[in-house]
């Protein structure tokens, strides 16, 4: 009898330690799932560094119709793809202006981009390279997470051309810095030539 009763005591403790964990286990009917937010991919600072480098070699490369019309525009609007609507861009000043240019928004960004295309031919601005150990040869590219997201990336060029007006070559240095935003659309640049050492260049 002592026994029946040990045992009913024991089953009844072993109820109530165990009685709320079942209480406060998840329910396992199939409830909807909140859809999971798929991470963003990572901006490539080489890869925007090349992409903005070959579209502003590719303004040259327009054509003239046949009744003496210049036609720039296709080439300007697949590099204005490259910016965000409220973008900045900061360029040297043009020969009756002093002083850093900036240009705010697309519309001031394309007429730049549209009188440098007629300007100019035989585009060949290089990301400056440099062959370290093991003789290996690299792109120069600095670049860092901003934060209020997006990325920064600086690197030095070598810019080669052509006048389109008499057809002179010439060469200088000098850098791009830019601000791309999470989805890699430019909000931020500046391009800096260093025009007092500009020499003349002779293929």
């Amino acid at each position: 009898m002592a026994m029946r009763r040990l045992t009913s005591l024991i089953f009844v403790s072993v109820l109530l330690v165990i009685s709320p964990v079942f209480a406060q286990a998840p329910s396992q009917k199939n409830e909807p799932q909140p859809p999971k937010s798929e991470a963003k991919p990572a901006l490539n600072a080489e890869k925007l560094a090349v992409e903005w480098m070959d579209h502003l070699n590719a303004l040259d490369d327009w054509f003239i119709s046949m009744d003496g019309k210049e036609h720039p525009e296709e080439v300007v609007n697949r590099m204005l793809e490259l910016y965000a609507p409220d973008a900045i861009q900061f360029v040297a000043p043009s020969e009756d202006q002093i002083g850093t240019v900036m240009l705010r928004g697309t519309d001031a960004i394309r007429k730049w981009m549209d009188t440098f295309a007629r300007s100019y031919v035989d585009l060949q601005y290089r990301i400056n390279v440099q062959t370290g150990g093991r003789e290996q040869t690299i792109n120069v590219i600095d670049s860092m997470p901003l934060p209020c997201g997006g990325l920064a990336v600086a690197f030095e060029i070598r810019a080669v051309y052509g006048r389109r007006e008499d057809r002179r070559t010439f060469t200088t240095p000098g850098a791009v810095f830019l601000q791309f935003r999470d989805d890699g659309k430019i909000q931020r640049l500046r391009l800096f030539l260093q025009k007092d050492e500009a020499t003349e260049f002779f293929p």
